[in-house]
């Protein structure tokens, strides 16, 4: 069985992280490394990005009522941490092949409440800021930019133009160090604002990142072939789900004390394997991967057959994910398990807002994640392209697309 999604975390760093956990260190030494990785002294590590986010909401102060646009698909705790701080989040449609959010639909959005604008670089993809920059810079609001899943490296420091950009080293992104993240905080004032409060936050225990590091290590054994046979008969066993399971288990913050676990400064193991990760990062992994995304739609395509995948059309497209846009996906998922692929069409993203946003939700209703990972070989991609083929799958009738002014996020 070849899973959907293989965390990126190898025996020496579960080894490494297991006797960091127990040695003792300076966190300023490990912020430094983090620092010197990345070439720029505007950083903040955090515990994860919903730390961060919650951490600029309580340095900023916004009004009660006041409104933060976003890309209208997140993960859930993204508006949820907004409405803990009484701000509306207001989600805008994307365009189901280039997953940029409508420019106009964000001009219209803009009210005296507005106080930023928030755009997510989905799927491994890159959206162009350069529309939304004029717009943020017109109505004086701060342009924030969730890199979660398209870190390609530490050449790639977010845009210059954005206010605050965060990545993401959680559990299942790319070059994880399950758990963390780091944030580039470019107005000097916000910045120190929010390192002071940050410093008043207690710190993530040990024992709580050595927990993790087992729990991790226990879902990569499971993420084998041999790991997801066992599995997948155990669920069968108990009347249970693979995919259920898979999901739970990949969520970062589970439980009712939300807030109180994501306001933690990350522990000091934490930040030295945080620190480990991003020096030793092989940036070339990137290349391989897109090419191995492209070859897989070029297979696909061969047949004469158009497949629609999610943001294919952005200027750069790394494949964080591999999605297809297709009818039935859950029965097409269904094959591929049978066959020894665990796609799936579970998405943890959500709709953001209170109002319909139907392109969004064209997406998560058609969405097909396929197993992806470097270390599948070419023909195992070649032979789950076949059974995409044989189950005569057709892809699904595109809702009226928002053809967005920004023409550049095209290639």
């Amino acid at each position: 069985m070849w899973v959907r999604k293989r965390i990126d975390f190898r025996n020496r760093d579960l080894v490494t992280g297991l006797i960091k956990s127990a040695l003792p260190t300076d966190p300023r030494v490990a912020l430094q490394r983090i620092n010197k990785a990345w070439g720029v002294e505007d950083t903040l590590a955090t515990l994860s990005i919903r730390s961060g986010f919650d951490l600029l909401l309580q340095s900023t102060q916004w009004a009660p009522g006041s409104e933060v646009i976003m890309s209208g698909l997140n993960i859930a705790d993204m508006p949820r941490i907004l409405r803990e701080h009484q701000v509306e989040p207001i989600g805008i449609d994307l365009d189901p092949l280039t997953l940029t959010p409508s420019v106009k639909a964000i001009e219209q959005a803009i009210t005296p409440r507005t106080k930023a604008i928030l755009i997510a670089h989905p799927f491994g993809g890159l959206v162009d800021l350069d529309p939304y920059f004029e717009m943020a810079r017109k109505h004086n609001l701060l342009l924030i930019e969730d890199c979660a899943q398209s870190y390609v490296g530490n050449h790639d420091l977010g845009d210059p133009r954005a206010d605050l950009s965060m990545f993401s080293f959680g559990p299942i992104k790319t070059n994880t160090a399950l758990a963390g993240a780091v944030l580039r905080v470019r107005r000097d004032e916000l910045l120190a604002q929010m390192h002071s409060i940050h410093s008043a936050w207690p710190m993530q225990s040990r024992f709580s990142f050595l927990k993790r590091i087992q729990k991790y290590a226990f879902i990569k054994m499971l993420s084998t072939r041999a790991g997801m046979k066992l599995l997948s008969s155990w669920c069968r066993m108990t009347d249970g789900s693979h995919d259920r399971f898979i999901s739970q288990a990949a969520r970062g913050f589970p439980g009712a004390d939300f807030f109180a676990r994501i306001r933690q400064q990350p522990s000091l193991p934490l930040l030295r394997m945080m620190a480990r990760k991003i020096e030793n990062f092989d940036p070339n992994l990137m290349a391989q991967r897109q090419q191995k995304g492209l070859n897989f739609l070029k297979c696909l395509r061969a047949s004469g057959k158009e497949f629609l995948s999610p943001g294919e059309k952005l200027n750069r497209q790394t494949f964080w994910v591999l999605t297809l846009l297709v009818e039935n996906p859950q029965e097409i998922a269904a094959q591929l398990w049978k066959e020894g692929f665990d796609a799936t069409n579970r998405c943890s993203l959500e709709v953001v807002g209170s109002e319909p946003l139907p392109n969004c939700q064209f997406i998560l209703d058609h969405v097909l994640f396929v197993p992806f990972d470097s270390r599948i070989p070419d023909s195992e991609m070649e032979r789950m392209a076949q059974v995409i083929l044989a189950a005569n799958v057709s892809s699904p009738r595109l809702p009226e697309l928002m053809r967005n002014e920004n023409k550049a996020s095209c290639a």
